[in-house]
């Protein structure tokens, strides 16, 4: 998995959009413009751990999204002890 195009699309627009009580629309326009909002990105991971995907996670999210936003020390020791 390599974008928002194909996280939403492992979800479906209104799965995804039901699970994070957002507009069907907006989860269609993060998939047309190939970015996830960053305040969205923990829900999704938690949402995909739900549903057994394993292929979503926190990191994903970070790799792809074009305005990566940089973690904090704590988060990247948490999310390396998790490996």
């Amino acid at each position: 998995m390599e974008s928002a195009r194909q996280i939403v699309d492992a979800f479906g627009n209104a799965q995804l959009a039901a699970a994070l009580d957002v507009p069907v629309g907006t989860v269609s326009a993060w998939k047309s413009r190939g970015a996830i909002p960053h305040a969205y990105w923990r829900k999704i991971e938690a949402e995909a751990r739900k549903r057994k995907i394993k292929s979503i996670s926190y990191d994903l999210l970070e790799r792809i999204s074009p305005t990566r936003k940089p973690r904090s020390k704590h988060a990247t020791a948490i999310a390396e002890h998790a490996r």
